[in-house]
């Protein structure tokens, strides 16, 4: 169902679901701001452009540069204010000061992108404190668009140095937007620039177009329309005793709608049943309130919304694979990464080989797959390269996923090697049935929820059942139909061992 705030200026969509035998449900808000006069509503922006024109930028990579800064410049409104930085070893700046864009300022811009040239090092600490430094105290809606094809190799170079020193930097809530151009950047860096700073990194493959690329992401953020914007989540009879209703949830900080854009924010929540959901931010310096009914679905009321719990369950992977990747290892989030990706198919190449059908029936330990996961994230340790690269590329796809088939796209980069981090065929021993992920080792099929069965050690506590049998139709009789969808994917040849109504069955 659809909820509109009482003005009809911001739209919101509630989906929900709760399955069955979970503590908790999960969920996906989708908000679009529908104010009607463009004029009126678009709020003036910040935007400075940082552009590397180190050797390595030399031929059409800066061709391309050039091309996109034009593409940011010519879709500028009037009074916004920007700025290009250009950097090799020193920065130079379009102007030493931010600008108000007119058509005067167009022309000398676009005359003074004309003239960048590629040569000498890759210094990106001094590039992103001098863009910073221009940003002011209550700059409209601060992007800075920062593009690199390299590694820093002069000034700082420590990555966590630059980091803090640009946190030290941004006193406006500038968000920055990074592009990391071709395999020899250090896409760590990039990505923890990016986290630090509120904003995101996005990849650029050798054979992709730069401007392209810069292009598709500014159209989105053109036009902004409410910026910092928070949600709160409000619950009837609910108190603060009961704890927070909503966690998990995706993007977990403020965020900024744009005219013609949706927002896709998941999550998980612990109480269903009607409620409100409180959205705040700013139009231009104008605090701003929408209020939008809602309601929570019960365990089993929608089980037409079950994608929403795979869609969670991918913004949740990437988000675990990037705190893995900036923090290091973790004991509690290597097991969680691993217990997702089982439980809703969702594979990644530090789980693969959960998919192997050639393992055996017995399921691995706890310890075990600790151990196989673990190894494989140490590929992680890699900041530049195509591997480094490729990873980063699809664990950001992963956290930015906006439906169940994005997650499966992603799925299918890694799953064709793609950056070294391939590990075979994705389709080998996974399929997806009912809502839930089917394993296949040898010719026994084991449904997520029964992964963990070991097939001799718990004979006692399993219903062997004969295919077809009266006493499978009588069970069908009282499955719901994800249940059934679950029966119906086992093959001729094969067995299936799937846990239903709380009991393990395995069917011959």
């Amino acid at each position: 169902m659809i909820y509109d705030s009482v003005a009809g200026e911001v739209g919101a969509n509630l989906i929900s679901y709760w399955p069955h035998g979970e503590d908790q449900g999960y969920f996906v808000l989708l908000a679009s701001p529908q104010f009607a006069a463009a004029n009126e509503t678009t709020i003036k922006k910040t935007v400075l452009f940082v552009v590397d024109r180190s050797g390595s930028m030399s031929g059409e990579k800066i061709d391309q540069a050039r091309e996109a800064a034009k593409f940011v410049i010519n879709n500028l409104r009037a009074d916004d204010l920007f700025n290009v930085i250009v950097y090799d070893d020193h920065v130079e700046s379009y102007r030493p000061e931010l600008q108000r864009f007119n058509d005067d300022a167009r022309s000398t811009a676009l005359g003074f992108v004309n003239g960048i040239n590629a040569g000498g090092g890759t210094n990106i600490d001094t590039a992103l404190q001098t863009a910073l430094g221009q940003m002011h105290a209550g700059s409209d809606a601060p992007y800075i668009v920062f593009l690199t094809d390299g590694l820093p190799t002069v000034g700082e170079t420590n990555e966590m140095k630059i980091v803090e020193n640009s946190k030290l930097q941004n006193k406006s809530g500038v968000r920055v937007i990074c592009f990391g151009v071709g395999y020899d950047v250090n896409s760590r860096l990039l990505d923890r620039i990016a986290r630090t700073h509120h904003g995101l990194s996005e990849y650029v493959r050798p054979n992709q177009n730069i401007e392209e690329s810069v292009a598709r992401l500014f159209r989105k953020i053109t036009s902004p329309v409410l910026t910092d914007a928070k949600f709160e989540y409000r619950f009837q009879h609910m108190n603060v005793a009961d704890g927070e209703p909503v966690n998990r949830v995706y993007p977990a900080d403020s965020v900024d709608l744009f005219r013609g854009e949706q927002l896709v924010l998941v999550g998980r929540y612990r109480k269903s049943g009607p409620g409100k959901i409180v959205l705040r931010g700013k139009v231009g310096d104008q605090e701003r309130q929408f209020e939008f009914d809602a309601n929570f679905a019960s365990a089993g009321e929608t089980p037409q919304n079950r994608f929403s719990e795979k869609l969670w369950a991918a913004r949740r992977i990437g988000e675990i694979i990037d705190l893995l990747d900036l923090n290091g290892t973790n004991r509690e989030l290597v097991e969680e990464l691993t217990r997702l990706s089982q439980k809703h198919g969702i594979l990644t190449p530090y789980t693969a080989y959960l998919a192997d059908e050639n393992q055996s029936p017995i399921p691995m330990s706890r310890g075990a797959q600790f151990d196989a996961t673990s190894s494989n994230l140490q590929s992680l340790e890699s900041s530049a390269g195509q591997g480094g690269f490729s990873q980063r590329a699809a664990k950001n796809e992963l956290k930015l996923a906006r439906n169940s088939a994005e997650a499966d796209e992603v799925q299918t980069k890694y799953f064709a090697g793609e950056g070294g981090v391939g590990r075979g065929s994705r389709s080998s021993g996974l399929r997806n049935e009912g809502g839930q992920s089917l394993y296949k080792r040898g010719n026994i099929v084991f449904a997520s929820n029964a992964a963990d069965v070991d097939i001799e050690k718990q004979k006692s506590e399993i219903v062997e059942l004969k295919r077809f049998s009266d006493e499978y139709f009588q069970l069908a009789a009282s499955n719901s139909a994800a249940e059934n969808d679950l029966l119906a994917a086992q093959q001729d040849d094969e067995e299936l061992v799937v846990r239903l109504q709380g009991r393990i069955y395995r069917i011959k």
